[in-house]
């Protein structure tokens, strides 16, 4: 497949990104489309690990995260797992010249939708 449907996954070992900040929304999301997380993490004891790039099975990950060689990624539809992205700061604050650089580049980007 191209692209996978959440609910193509639902029997598969859960990988759980530790300290994953989007887990209880891909959680819930998964519960919705039959692929129940919190299952499949108490059946499998290596979901936990520190090293899930060793492990076999599915995770959801950002588009542009470091990948391994060899890894398989697919666009995950049905539904689509999106998050808004912002960039704050404080009026009159001066940047560093790294932070100013930052702001340049989120500025010039071509974002999507």
């Amino acid at each position: 497949m191209n692209a996978v449907p959440v609910a193509a996954v639902a029997g598969e070992d859960y990988l759980l990104r530790m300290n994953c900040e989007y887990k209880h929304h891909i959680g819930d999301m998964c519960r919705l489309h039959g692929f129940n997380t919190e299952r499949s993490i108490a059946v499998s004891a290596r979901t936990g690990s520190r090293r899930w790039c060793w492990r076999d099975g599915v995770t959801f990950l950002p588009a542009y995260s470091p990948l391994i060689a060899g890894l398989q990624t697919r666009i995950v539809v049905d539904p689509e797992i999106a998050r808004e992205v912002m960039l704050a700061s404080i009026a009159g604050r001066r940047f560093s010249p790294a932070v100013a650089s930052f702001v340049r580049a989120m500025q010039a980007y071509k974002w999507g939708g």
